[in-house]
């Protein structure tokens, strides 16, 4: 699962952007990821709450898609977030202190998405992978090849909002 989004900061309107592979990732075509990329919108966002909206939205649709499997079925997240790539191994630590913020009297910013990732985590077989998002087109990887698909179109969806 490839993972992005871009937000207009003062619209506070963003797109995020997923790609979905079941299968193996090896012989992909461009076309093939040109196709399945899926974009929503959100509303009242920020590029961290969006990061985590895309996120969570993935999980949801790929439960969908492989239904029973979805339990077993390792599945690898490629996100340039480095908050997303970071979340499970922050886990621990935002639940001990109650997803608030270090005076105890505010909840973090976006703990009502991060508990709600973290329970569809509980249920499936995830691992992040961190690429980088914006590597020059030569010194591209396959991964970061097609995750640069996946941040193009969130990118285009945003410019087609705001015209």
């Amino acid at each position: 699962m490839f993972i992005d989004g871009s937000v207009d900061p003062k619209s506070k309107i963003g797109y995020g952007s997923c790609l979905l592979i079941t299968d193996d990732h090896e012989n992909i075509t461009t076309e093939f990821v040109q196709q399945e990329i899926r974009s929503k919108r959100f509303s009242s966002t920020s590029s961290t709450r969006l990061e985590a909206q895309t996120l969570l939205w993935a999980l949801e649709e790929t439960k969908k898609i492989l239904k029973d499997e979805a339990k077993t079925k390792p599945i690898t997240i490629f996100s340039d977030s480095q908050n997303l790539v970071g979340l499970p191994g922050r886990r621990e630590k935002l639940q001990a202190h109650h997803f608030k913020t270090v005076t105890g009297d505010k909840d973090l910013n976006n703990a009502d998405l991060y508990k709600s990732i973290f329970n569809i985590l509980d249920h499936m077989n995830c691992r992040f992978i961190k690429v980088s998002g914006h590597t020059k087109f030569k010194k591209r990887n396959k991964m970061e090849r097609i995750f640069a698909h996946v941040d193009r179109l969130s990118r285009k969806a945003l410019r087609r909002h705001k015209k």
